[in-house]
């Protein structure tokens, strides 16, 4: 099975921090430990190829997440649609990273359980 890189979701989780936490380029990238050149190619899927693990494992450090969140094992097109739900809770500004946790882990259980009795 081929592994890939969810570029889009990574660009996105890059500019909606940097939206909502006000960051400039350059200081979200010097946050990184990132060239501000780097930073911008990622947060605007323009990168050639995929980032090396150092610049992946340096933006999941910033954006609190584990890298795997970005790895997908041949998955079909689309992704996990529980993970891609709780994607966009997170990004909701009017939810704490608790309240959209707790709501995404209530999809998850409903997900499975109406999935299970198809």
């Amino acid at each position: 099975m081929a592994m890939g890189l969810k570029i889009d979701e990574l660009g996105e989780l890059v500019r909606q921090k940097r939206v909502r936490e006000n960051l400039t380029l350059r200081t979200a990238a010097s946050q990184c430990g990132l060239s501000a050149a780097t930073l911008s190619r990622l947060e605007n899927r323009s990168v050639q190829g995929v980032p090396d693990t150092e610049t992946l494992a340096a933006v999941a450090k910033w954006l609190r997440v584990s890298v795997d969140r970005f790895l997908s094992m041949g998955e079909e097109e689309g992704g996990n649609t529980v993970e891609r739900i709780h994607a966009h809770l997170r990004a909701d500004r009017s939810l704490s990273k608790d309240a959209a946790d707790a709501l995404a882990e209530l999809v998850r259980v409903a997900y499975k359980q109406f999935t299970q009795n198809r």
